[in-house]
């Protein structure tokens, strides 16, 4: 019998500053490198030599709200940048229940920064979100998180 794929069910995400977890109860969340794909035409050969190089990985996440924990993390670190303070220690989590009982986590680290960040409140029924870019240098698998 085969393994069922993963669903948003199977993951739980975390943003971490400081050693404060601060769970992201994300409606979406997005990991992928940005990186420069490279084409040496050489002279001689009938194709290109190709490469790519990596610079750093992009993290699109939306996150449901009920405390504005997000934000007051957010803020923060502004304050922290504003006075020059050294910036804290930033990380996101991710574990993954797989369909199979096993458990994978992944951690993204390294030079955390927060883009231009957003609270969206849209209409009387509609759930408040925190939309948030986020860059970082290194993803990994982690032991836990």
């Amino acid at each position: 019998m085969s393994v069922p794929f993963l669903s948003g069910k199977n993951v739980k995400n975390v943003f971490i500053r400081d050693n404060e977890k601060v769970v992201l109860n994300d409606s979406s969340f997005e990991v992928k490198p940005n990186g420069v794909e490279i084409a040496d035409g050489v002279n001689g050969e009938n194709r290109d030599r190709l490469d790519y190089i990596i610079n750093f990985y992009d993290i699109n996440v939306t996150s449901f709200t009920a405390k504005l924990e997000l934000v007051e993390a957010f803020i923060a670190e502004q304050k922290d940048r504003d006075t020059n303070t050294i910036p804290k220690d930033k990380a996101v989590g991710m574990v993954v229940q797989c369909n199979d009982g096993t458990t994978k986590s992944l951690v993204m680290w390294g030079d955390v920064t927060i883009g231009n960040w957003g609270l969206g409140i849209r209409g009387r029924t509609d759930r408040v979100q925190v939309t948030m870019p986020i860059r970082c240098q290194y993803l990994d698998f982690a032991p836990t998180i």
